[in-house]
């Protein structure tokens, strides 16, 4: 049994097929970002330059500190009969939470998924009798391969406020 293919009916893999794989894989996003904090603050620096990173510390959701990589495919489910969900990366600084996410296919529920993945991780943070006040900060932020919203825009910011407040 030498020929690798034969083996449960995988492909044959070469050594030369992660050179082919890039940043928009899933598997390559991940690795990259698990692999060098600093390289994770650039990153989430670029997307939300308003947002002063200056270390992550990295956490799990359920809030226990690691001195380890980010949560890579992080997943929340309420419920096995409920919708749960599933973030490529996941970071917690202790003060702020960000969900990254690659976005290969053009889903026209975007803005419902970003809410939905916002609200689980909320709903998680946040342990019964506390405050909302206690909730922190979340950014969900999907890198996609194409313009979501057809307006010509490498980013888009959205933001919760006031429709009657234009300060």
């Amino acid at each position: 049994m030498d020929d690798v293919s034969d083996y449960r009916g995988l492909p044959d893999w070469r050594e030369d097929s992660i050179d082919k794989v890039g940043i928009t894989d899933d598997f390559m996003l991940s690795t990259v970002l698990q692999q060098d904090p600093t390289i994770c603050v650039d990153l989430l620096q670029y997307m939300l330059p308003s947002v002063r990173i200056h270390h992550i510390q990295f956490k799990t959701l359920d809030n226990d500190p690691l001195h380890a990589p980010p949560s890579v495919q992080q997943s929340i489910s309420p419920t096995y009969d409920k919708h749960g969900v599933r973030m490529d990366v996941f970071y917690d600084d202790g003060k702020r939470s960000f969900a990254v996410e690659m976005q290969n296919g053009n889903n026209p529920n975007l803005p419902r998924r970003s809410r939905f993945i916002r609200s689980a991780i909320d709903v998680n943070d946040l342990s019964k009798g506390m405050d909302y006040i206690k909730l922190k900060p979340c950014y969900v932020i999907f890198i996609c391969t194409f313009d979501p919203f057809r307006q010509g825009r490498y980013l888009y910011r959205f933001e919760s406020r006031c429709a009657q407040d234009v300060s």
